[in-house]
Formats: C-alpha cells, structure tokens, sequence
C-alpha cells in the first residue's frame, strides 16, 4: 500500500551516508517532487555543477524550477543564509501576531560541513532555522557525508 502524506506535513530532512550511496540522487528527488507540489525551494551546494559529467547528475531541470540560482560560493550561501534567517524572523512575528506566515519554503544544501567551514556564522543560521523553521513552514533537506 501507498502512503503519502500532504506537503504542509513534511519536517526537516537530512541524507546522510558515505560517498557513491545515492544522497544527491535522492537528494533530486525529494526536490522534484517537492517542486512539483509548488513548494518554493533555494539551494545551496559549494559543489553545485549543472552536470556532472563523471557521475551523470543532472541538475538543469530541478535548477529550472528553483525561485533562484543555486549558490555556490561562500558570499553567495552566505546571503542565501541571511536573506532565509531574516524570513524566518519576519514568520515568527506574523505567527505572534496570528497571521499567515507565507508559503511553504525548503533550503535544501549539500555538504553541510564544507558550509559551515567556508561560510561565516553559517552555524547559529542554519541552527535558528532548523530550530524555528517547522513552525513557520521554513523547511530544509540536507544532504552530506558527515
């Protein structure tokens, strides 16, 4: 038997497991469907490439999809970051004050150590969102090696 469950019920993911396991083609799934039930979705991987031509991933139409260009460098996952934890406050006050919080929103990433290490104050970013985030429909699908 089937099961699924709506959008608005999912929490946090994270794909963890060694190198060559299949986080990044599960990590593309997850995120097609995701798409596919109109969820908005930002990612951020410092080792996003369209196409890899070794492993034959295949990004371009999940990229297609997105609200906005993946990012990549340290600058640019760092805005990402800070533009996400700036929306996560303005949720919690429309929360606070009973309103809509807005649509649903994923932040997906790939290689979470390689962030958190080239990314200043990615840590306490990432911690506020997977900490608030369930509340005011900011989710995140994380898929890394550690």
């Amino acid at each position: 038997m089937l099961h699924t469950a709506p959008i608005t019920d999912l929490c946090h993911v994270a794909l963890c497991g060694t190198t060559g396991a299949g986080k990044s083609n599960l990590h593309r799934l997850l995120l097609a469907q995701i798409l596919a039930r109109g969820a908005r979705v930002w990612l951020a991987d410092p080792h996003y490439t369209p196409l890899d031509v070794e492993t034959g991933e295949d990004w371009r139409p999940i990229v297609q999809r997105l609200d906005r260009a993946p990012a990549r460098k340290p600058a640019e996952i760092r805005h990402m970051l800070e533009t996400l934890t700036h929306e996560l406050g303005v949720r919690l006050e429309r929360r606070s004050r009973s309103e809509y919080v807005g649509p649903l929103l994923f932040f997906a990433f790939d290689e979470l150590p390689v962030i958190l290490d080239s990314v200043t104050g990615a840590e306490k970013m990432v911690r506020d969102i997977l900490r608030q985030g369930r509340k005011v429909k900011l989710l995140t699908i994380g898929a890394s090696q550690d």
